[in-house]
């Protein structure tokens, strides 16, 4: 009887494993590995990035290396919780059910990730135009009410049972709402301006459909944008609360926003130091040049403006000599009178 309670028991296991895998750890292990391939290319373009830009700002480059920091941890947590319910505890249902710490922890390292990333796209945003700005200023409070959101998740699904995400589905809604209202705001303005820059501008035929798509998709945001409204439209279509489909796009989303970032970052054009003008200097010229420069800094696409408000000088010059000589000379000898005046170029003598 031991026997058959042993197998029928190990049965139901298997049966249980059977059942979750496809609506969790199969959506959780393909993430974590097109995941691992997106954190090589940052990698790579990190590399490429302090080869290429090491004088950047300060700011930048803090940017870039948190971004990259808190997108290592994140594939660590992927990584971790793929091994520990696929290995660790391939035969131990319970550990399904119950989930794990490096599981629990993803949101709030995503929201850090979006966090630290969107602060160089809200930059390029703002740098676009005063018109604009407004809904920069709304799309980054969007950001901050989003790490809200990720540290309510995670503190009532941390060591609960995954059964329970299916009572939070509004809160991962919201989490994953947050981000891509501010993706949006952020990508239509960034392709409003590019568009506008680009017609200004004289088409250049060299451009192969691989330049355009990552001008126009990867260093908008527009990519991790697509991927955060399939991320969404996956949670709320998904019935079973357990399920975790939405965590493959989430997982992609996430690598892409450093992806993005460094994207455009290295396709800045390295440009000499030197300024040449000519002798007509504008009223403003040391602020638009200032601006100039935020904007090659920031890759921000930049609108032909008008000319500049110019100085007009005009210079005239007027000699004016005015001497008067007057000596009386009386001689001795002759008496004699003499009388001397100029005046510019005329002289008058009387003797």
């Amino acid at each position: 009887m031991s026997g058959l309670a042993n197998s029928t028991a190990t049965a139901e296991a298997l049966a249980a494993i059977e059942a979750i895998i496809p609506q969790t750890l199969g959506a959780d292990l393909l993430g974590t590995l097109f995941g691992l391939i997106l954190y090589g290319l940052s990698v790579h373009q990190l590399y490429r990035y302090f080869r290429l830009f090491p004088s950047d700002p300060f700011f930048i480059r803090i940017l870039v290396a948190l971004v990259m920091t808190f997108e290592t941890v994140h594939a660590i947590l992927t990584m971790h919780f793929c091994y520990d319910f696929l290995v660790t505890n391939y035969f131990n249902p319970k550990a399904f059910v119950n989930g794990v710490w490096s599981l629990d922890a993803l949101p709030i390292v995503v929201s850090a990730i979006v966090l630290s990333s969107q602060l160089f796209f809200a930059r390029r945003a703002y740098l676009t135009g005063p018109r604009f700005r407004p809904f920069v200023i709304f799309a980054l409070l969007l950001v901050v009410a989003e790490i809200g959101f990720s540290i309510e998740i995670t503190i009532k699904t941390f060591g609960q049972q995954l059964s329970n995400l299916g009572n939070e589905k509004w809160l991962i809604s919201a989490t994953l709402g947050m981000p891509l209202a501010a993706d949006l705001v952020f990508s239509i303005t960034l392709l409003t301006v590019l568009r506008v820059s680009r017609q200004c501008e004289k088409k250049k035929t060299c451009e192969s459909k691989l330049d355009l798509f990552v001008i126009y998709v990867v260093n908008t945001g527009l990519l991790h944008c697509i991927v955060n409204v399939i991320a969404l439209a996956v949670n709320l279509a998904s019935i079973n609360g357990e399920s975790t489909y939405y965590l493959l796009f989430n997982i992609i989303a996430a690598r892409l926003y450093a992806n993005s970032l460094l994207a455009a970052l290295n396709s800045r054009e390295m440009k000499p130091g030197n300024i040449a003008f000519d002798g007509s200097i504008g009223l403003n010229f040391i602020e638009r040049a200032t601006r100039r420069a935020a904007a090659e800094t920031w890759n921000v696409p930049q609108v032909p403006e008008g000319p500049p408000s110019m100085i007009n000088i005009k210079m005239t010059t007027e000699l004016e000599t005015d001497h008067e000589l007057h000596w009386d000379q009386k001689t001795l000898e002759g008496g004699v009178h003499v009388h001397a005046s100029v005046h510019g170029h005329a002289a008058d003598s009387a003797v």
